[in-house]
């Protein structure tokens, strides 16, 4: 068997592996950082591609870095956006906020769902986030903290719902960096790994062939 012709091909089989799990790394949320937005008007209201508001009324939704610049940015305990240039912060003031993105999925495959909050630990702020009807993430009254992840796995059922719940009276919550992203499955990771170390030994194999036939001359 020519060595080069075996490690060509499971070169391109192991460049399929990754190339099919960096695919599913992908996140299928749209805008999940906040960075797309659109200024709507006064006072500070924004909204943001990929979201919906489900709370009844447009809650006062600010996003660090825009214009108007919005104020009672700057706190101690968030010091910046999580992740890009902008983040989430709730300042409506007693009006249960509820934004969600429903995106699809395939059914039966696992996810993994995740996001970022942060709080000035206000006495009156809460928050939840779920993934349809399961609760990943909450505090109430909500702790003076930096920024925390949460995450957690979910089955896919082709189409599902990410839902970031809050409400705050006296202080401010904020969010940040949210990702619906595929689990790899146990085989695909066996079979990346095992196509990987064929290659690794085919190209070694092909070398020590070469380097005889350079000796034998």
């Amino acid at each position: 068997m020519d060595f080069r012709i075996f490690a060509f091909g499971v070169g391109i089989a192991s460049a399929t592996l990754i190339g099919t799990h960096a695919q599913a790394a992908s996140n299928l949320l749209t805008n999940g950082s906040f960075e797309n937005h659109i200024y709507v008007g006064p006072p500070n209201i924004t909204a943001f591609p990929g979201w919906t508001v489900n709370s009844g009324s447009f809650p006062l939704l600010l996003a660090q870095g825009l214009t108007p610049a919005p104020l009672l940015f700057g706190r101690d305990n968030v010091r910046g956006p999580q992740s890009g240039n902008i983040f989430l912060e709730d300042l409506s003031e007693g009006t249960d906020t509820v934004l969600s993105q429903t995106f699809m999925d395939v059914a039966g495959k696992t996810y993994r769902v995740s996001g970022y909050e942060a709080s000035d630990g206000g006495a009156n702020t809460n928050f939840s986030l779920s993934i349809d009807s399961t609760v990943f993430g909450a505090g109430s009254p909500i702790p003076h903290t930096r920024w925390i992840q949460y995450s957690t796995t979910f089955v896919g059922t082709g189409s599902d719902t990410l839902s970031i719940a809050s409400s705050v009276t006296d202080g401010f919550v904020a969010f940040d960096n949210f990702k619906v992203t595929a689990v790899p499955e146990p085989d695909a990771w066996a079979l990346m790994i095992v196509g990987l170390g064929l290659t690794g030994a085919a190209i070694r194999i092909a070398r020590r062939g070469r380097t005889n036939v350079v000796g034998a001359v």
